[in-house]
């Protein structure tokens, strides 16, 4: 899209305040993507092994359980 067509239907007096705020626009974009990859990131990291679980090698949780179930090696 051209970028009058954009200030026009902004409703900007100048081409200058289009681009102010495309550029505005870009930032905002760029830090809402470094977010959601920080969240996925977050999500896909392995569960940690439980302080309270000896000999376990490893310890996590079913969807939906409320106790652990403790996989020995």
């Amino acid at each position: 899209m051209a970028l009058e067509a954009v200030q026009a239907q902004a409703g900007h007096a100048t081409i200058e305040s289009t681009r102010i705020y495309l550029h505005l626009a870009d930032d905002w974009l760029a830090s809402q993507y470094r977010k959601a990859a920080e969240a996925i990131d977050a999500q896909s990291s392995p569960p940690t092994r439980s302080a309270g679980v000896s000999g376990a090698s490893h310890c996590c949780c079913p969807p939906g359980s409320t106790s652990p179930r403790v996989l020995r090696s």
